[in-house]
């Protein structure tokens, strides 16, 4: 069996109520996994479904407990089973392994600035946004709703400037502020 104490308690820890969006941000970032990081969390995750369903159950997640010797009460296990809905499914159970860590880098931040800033002047405005939707195939009827966005992002950081988001002058800002990275993500998300 290819299971790990941090596997199990990462698990657990993912259905903490108050981590509601460190969850959905975790649920993104599982396409950027590499291939052996896939396979290692295939192994445990089919060690723990022991009766091939896809998915795991109470039962299943206290039999891999006792097969590593680990100690999670039965409360925490449970509480965990119900947020999941009743069992963990396969995306939430790689999910939960997904280290935020290794996404908070200057360079992933950079990476997810500069592909809404289509003009490259250094700043997200409304016009990256509606550039962005034509570049999918959506027509934006009202700039006013994306300058909305702009300020919404832009007082949820509390940046200085309200019109448009300045990654240079707020770089070390978003790096060092983790609810801040965690909510820039979500933006980048939410958009593509």
């Amino acid at each position: 069996m290819n299971i790990t104490k941090e596997i199990l308690i990462g698990l657990i820890e993912f259905y903490n109520k108050d981590r509601a969006l460190e969850r959905i941000v975790k649920r993104h970032l599982i396409t950027m996994f590499t291939v052996e990081e896939i396979q290692k969390l295939n192994s445990s995750f089919y060690a723990l479904n022991t009766n091939l369903n896809g998915s795991i159950e109470l039962n299943e997640l206290q039999e891999g407990l006792k097969f590593i010797r680990a100690f999670i009460s039965n409360i925490e296990l449970e509480k965990a089973i119900n947020l999941a809905g009743g069992k963990i499914c396969y995306s939430d159970f790689l999910a939960s392994n997904v280290n935020l860590k290794k996404f908070n880098s200057k360079s992933f931040i950079n990476e997810v600035f500069k592909y809404f800033d289509y003009d490259q002047n250094g700043y997200i405005d409304e016009k990256d946004l509606d550039n962005y939707y034509s570049r999918k195939g959506k027509k934006v009827n009202d700039i006013a709703t994306l300058k909305n966005v702009i300020t919404e992002v832009c007082e949820s950081l509390d940046l200085a400037d309200k019109t448009k988001i300045n990654l240079e002058n707020n770089l070390n800002y978003f790096f060092h502020s983790f609810h801040s990275f965690l909510f820039f993500f979500l933006f980048y998300q939410f958009f593509s």
